[in-house]
């Protein structure tokens, strides 16, 4: 299914988040929408996620963390029980094998959750997925799984979306860039390996600036050296019993 906007406006009060927006995005594609925080790219998405048939995975998932991971991609579904078992465990061997399919989600980490999401718009086969800044919580191994089965999604004749301030993610993943600043559709690349950054303003680091970024924090923190620690913390609702806080240490 193409999606294809005209003269979009949004606001919210006086504050004007979309500003006249016209866009196409063709299917059997992985379509970027190239923007800073703040851009407007998340509200967008919303908009378009209004029309049946399409799925799109949040950068928060909504899902209930008392159940299980399965319990969740069920959820919604109408699916024989036979066949939501055989496509899920092949959604689960082809993108995320880790997963473990009868986890509480309160125990999943943020990357398990996403995945989550994702099968559970996946196992349903929208025309259209929106993932809303998909490459944010995950590793370089299981960023290249996620766009492997993109890709295949996209060969298949489905829309897909890709929400993203990183420029190195929409170059390396994605076949057309649309690029949305202040509100506003600044430029198409029919290739996304077209993209100039030099008529663009983007001051946001790339995934790649993250990634070693996040592993010097790790190594960081693991390393034993710390700024300020707490230990043996214990709280309790509010008039109920005082707040105990055995050791506080800042170094």
């Amino acid at each position: 299914m193409e999606i294809k906007l005209e003269h979009i406006n949004k606001s919210f009060g006086a504050k004007d988040v979309l500003k006249d927006v016209s866009v196409n995005f063709s299917s059997g594609k992985i379509n970027a929408l190239l923007g800073e925080n703040g851009a407007g790219k998340s509200t967008l998405a919303k908009i378009i996620a209004g029309f049946s048939g399409v799925k799109i995975v949040q950068q928060e998932p909504l899902l209930s963390k008392k159940i299980t991971v399965r319990q969740n991609i069920l959820a919604g579904t109408n699916i024989k029980k036979s066949d939501f078992t055989k496509r899920l465990e092949n959604l689960q061997k082809q993108w995320c094998p880790s997963l473990d399919l009868n986890k509480k989600v309160s125990d999943c980490t943020s990357s398990q959750r996403f995945f989550t999401s994702l099968f559970s718009c996946i196992i349903k086969n929208p025309e259209v997925l929106i993932l809303d800044e998909p490459g944010r919580t995950l590793e370089w191994h299981e960023r290249r799984l996620l766009y492997a089965g993109i890709r295949n999604l996209a060969s298949s004749g489905m829309n897909i979306i890709i929400i993203t301030h990183s420029i190195e993610e929409a170059r390396l993943y994605t076949d057309t860039i649309t690029v949305l600043e202040q509100g506003k559709i600044t430029a198409f690349y029919e290739k996304s390996m077209d993209f100039d950054s030099s008529k663009h303003n983007f001051s946001t680091s790339d995934f790649s600036d993250f990634s070693t970024n996040s592993q010097k924090e790790n190594s960081s923190s693991l390393s034993g050296d710390f700024l300020f620690k707490i230990e043996d913390l214990e709280c309790r609702p509010k008039f109920r019993f005082p707040l105990e806080l055995k050791e506080l240490s800042v170094e």
